[in-house]
Formats: C-alpha cells, sequence, structure tokens
C-alpha cells in the first residue's frame, strides 16, 4: 500500500483500536465544521477530512506493522475487486 502522508510516532505506539477511536473523532470534527455549512467552515472541513485521511493511514501502517504488507495489500486488491464488481468504477481507476 502506497502511503501519503509521513508516517506520525502514534504509528509505533498506538493499538489499533486507539487508531480507530482517533479516526472516529475526526470525522467528527469534519461533521461539525460540514454542520456550520459556509465559507470558511467548507475549508475547515475539507482540511479535517484531510486530516481523517491521515489517520487513517495511520490505521493501515499499524496493521501492516502487525500483519505485513501483504496482508494490507490483500485487503486493498480484495476491496477493487469488489467495487469493480459491482460497478461502482468509472474505467478510470488508480
Amino acid at each position: 500500500m502506497k502511503f501519503n502522508f509521513p508516517k506520525v510516532k502514534f504509528a509505533a505506539t498506538n493499538s489499533a483500536g486507539e487508531q480507530l477511536d482517533h479516526f472516529l473523532s475526526e470525522v467528527k470534527e469534519v461533521r461539525e465544521e460540514l454542520e456550520k455549512g459556509s465559507g470558511r467552515d467548507i475549508e475547515l472541513a475539507d482540511l479535517e477530512m484531510m486530516d481523517a485521511l491521515h489517520s487513517l493511514e495511520t490505521f493501515f501502517r499499524i496493521r501492516r506493522a502487525g500483519r505485513g504488507a501483504r496482508y494490507v495489500d490483500g485487503l486493498r486488491r480484495k476491496v477493487v475487486e469488489k467495487n469493480r464488481e459491482r460497478g461502482y468504477y468509472d474505467g478510470q481507476e488508480g
């Protein structure tokens, strides 16, 4: 799995459960900003969503450390195949 963000120190210290909690707290922040609904709030929501993505990547770094790169890569492949079969892609995957 290719990561988009630098590795944070929590990848070495958090459990998967702790990281999931962190991810969910970031999603909550996204929702709060979206509910405000205009101008700067939308930019803040987008910023928090990017932060949530970073947190989710950290979750998969933790999984990779515990279960291996093959495991995480396999999960990605399975999700892509499942979604391809459902017709979710527009033909420009990647």
